[in-house]
């Protein structure tokens, strides 16, 4: 499902909400993430370019705040930090406004991904998952709860997990793209925070320790392998017939 249009993005999620269970919600999808590690970003050198892998990161619509505290809290341990979210009531941008991490290089199956985040009390508790992969447009298509999560509590990282399976193959030379997105109450009207104040423009997100796992993508023998292996076994069987 594509987001381009924000209204319907908003009906479409509330369906999928409604329909899941209050705990398929509240963890956003279930299950681990699948294979090795494609692509790593943990923050700690506060730069948006994957630590391992080949990718990088942007923010989409909105602005790096300052780079926070990761979720260990330790002193070596970062997250980034964005902000500057919708400004308008009515949740116009809604779906539109996060941060992206690309993927380089494709050839990969089974994926996942998963991540670290925390919210603080003026920003949107409900959030989402797009990807694209290529040149297409960011859809939801396959994700569990239609990519939708939300986080309960202010200033406190939660981790979030979606099997990306569903996507296939990321074809070699292809890129996939992941974003994460602030949007309205699927449930109700206009931006939610978590309970602890108003939400406002000027709240901010965390995001830590992202991983894209996969496996490598099967590659059928070439035509020309497969046709001298036919014909090994045509010659074997024939001279088994005249050793009868």
């Amino acid at each position: 499902m594509e987001h381009g249009n924000c209204n319907m993005m908003g009906i479409h999620a509330t369906l999928a909400v409604r329909m899941l269970p209050a705990a398929a919600v509240a963890l956003a999808a279930a299950g681990a993430s699948h294979g090795a590690m494609v692509a790593q970003w943990s923050m700690d050198r506060m730069s948006l370019a994957a630590d391992d892998g080949a990718g990088n990161g942007s923010v989409v619509n909105t602005n790096t705040a300052r780079w926070d505290r990761g979720a260990t809290r330790s002193k070596t341990d970062r997250a980034v930090r964005i902000r500057d979210f919708d400004s308008s009531a009515s949740g116009a941008d809604s779906g539109r406004e996060g941060i992206e991490f690309t993927v380089a290089g494709g050839g990969f199956q089974d994926m996942g991904v998963t991540w670290k985040q925390k919210v603080d009390s003026r920003a949107s508790a409900w959030g989402q998952l797009q990807y694209a992969v290529g040149d297409g447009s960011f859809v939801t298509d396959g994700l569990a709860g239609d990519g939708i999560f939300k986080l309960t509590a202010a200033g406190k990282y939660a981790q979030f997990t979606f099997d990306l399976s569903a996507l296939g193959t990321v074809a070699e030379g292809e890129d996939l793209q992941l974003r994460i997105v602030a949007i309205t109450d699927p449930n109700g009207i206009g931006y939610r925070t978590t309970g602890r104040g108003a939400y406002r423009s000027t709240g901010s997100w965390s995001i830590d320790s992202l991983t894209v796992t996969g496996t490598a993508a099967a590659t059928a023998p070439a035509p020309g392998v497969g046709a001298l292996l036919a014909l090994a076994g045509t010659a074997g069987q024939r001279r088994r017939q005249r050793m009868r």
